[in-house]
Parts: structure tokens; sequence; C-alpha cells
């Protein structure tokens, strides 16, 4: 593990992005509602930083150049807030990218609605009526996405 740790952790970090882009995923109702788009590469992005300054923290020893150990905490500091401000500034997110981050949004709210063992007669009617909307508004956007 000592022999080039750097690009080691270069493909664990890789690995965990592409990990994380699958689980945000993970939750819609179908699969044609998956949509990448840069609003959920921001997400993984600050999910996967804090990761690479964790791994340098915690397995130290692995890592020797402690010049490049600043240098990369620094650009895991700088990833996670230009991946923050991107998510919430929405900069970079098309008009195709946000459409596609609505589908999947209202599909994983399908998904929960629809497997969740609900008791409570409100929660129900709110999962039936928020369902049918979900289905509206995924319609809606698939159209915008067909026809700009």
């Amino acid at each position: 593990m000592r022999e080039r740790p750097y690009m080691r952790l270069a493909i664990v970090l890789f690995g965990a992005l592409i990990v994380m882009l699958g689980v945000g995923h993970a939750l819609t109702a179908r699969a044609e509602h998956i949509h990448i788009s840069a609003d959920h590469i921001y997400l993984a992005l600050m999910a996967v930083a804090p990761i690479g300054l964790l791994l340098l923290f915690l397995l130290g020893e692995l890592f020797p150049s402690k010049k490049m150990n600043y240098g990369l905490s620094v650009a895991f500091a700088v990833i996670f807030v230009g991946a923050f401000v991107g998510a919430r500034t929405q900069i970079g997110v098309s008009e195709n990218d946000f459409a596609g981050a609505m589908i999947t949004h209202h599909s994983h709210a399908v998904t929960r609605c629809g497997n969740a063992s609900l008791k409570n007669p409100r929660l129900i009617a709110f999962c039936e009526r928020m369902t049918a909307r979900n289905h509206a508004e995924i319609a809606e956007l698939e159209q915008i996405l067909d026809k700009p």
C-alpha cells in the first residue's frame, strides 16, 4: 500500500465519487428517472472532498509527503466550498440539468411515499395527493426535456 499512495488515494476517491452518484439515484422510482446533472455532481463532490480530508488525517502514516498532504488538504477544502457554492447558486446547471434533477427529486418522493408503512390517515392522504402531483410533474418535466 505504501507504493504510489497518492495514486491509490485518487483511485479510491474517484471510486467514492462514482458510488456517491449511484447512491444519490438509488431511490428513484424508475430507471428512466435517473438523470445525472451538474447538481448531482456538486453533491457527490461535497461528500467526497471531506472523505479525502479524513483519509489524509486518519491514515496520515500512509502519505509521507507533508507538502503534498497540505496541498491536497487545501484542494479538498476548495473542492468542497466550490461544490457547495455551485449547488447553492446552481452555477453551471443548465435547464436540462435542472429538469433532470427535478425528475429524480420527484421520483425519490414517489418511492418514499410508495414504500412507507403509514398508519396515520392524514399522512396516507398526503402521500396519495403528493404521488399524483409528482407523477404529473415528472410527466411535464419529461415533455420539457423532449421538446425544449
